[in-house]
């Protein structure tokens, strides 16, 4: 992770209380859907920034 961080080919975007107002919305608007929290997040935020590509991951994706 630290690699991540200090590569100047990632930007890495902190949630504030206005995406986390919006992400909460999102998620209790479309509360019949199996995303997370997180994931709603994450687009919150690429929408925030104008972003069309993401890299995430998760510990799920190894299982």
């Amino acid at each position: 992770m630290t690699d991540i961080r200090s590569s100047p080919a990632f930007t890495i975007h902190r949630i504030d209380d206005a995406a986390f107002d919006a992400t909460c919305e999102q998620f209790e608007r479309h509360n019949d859907h199996i995303i997370s929290v997180i994931d709603y997040s994450s687009a919150v935020l690429a929408r925030e920034h104008e972003i069309d590509h993401a890299f995430t991951f998760d510990g799920r994706s190894a299982e």
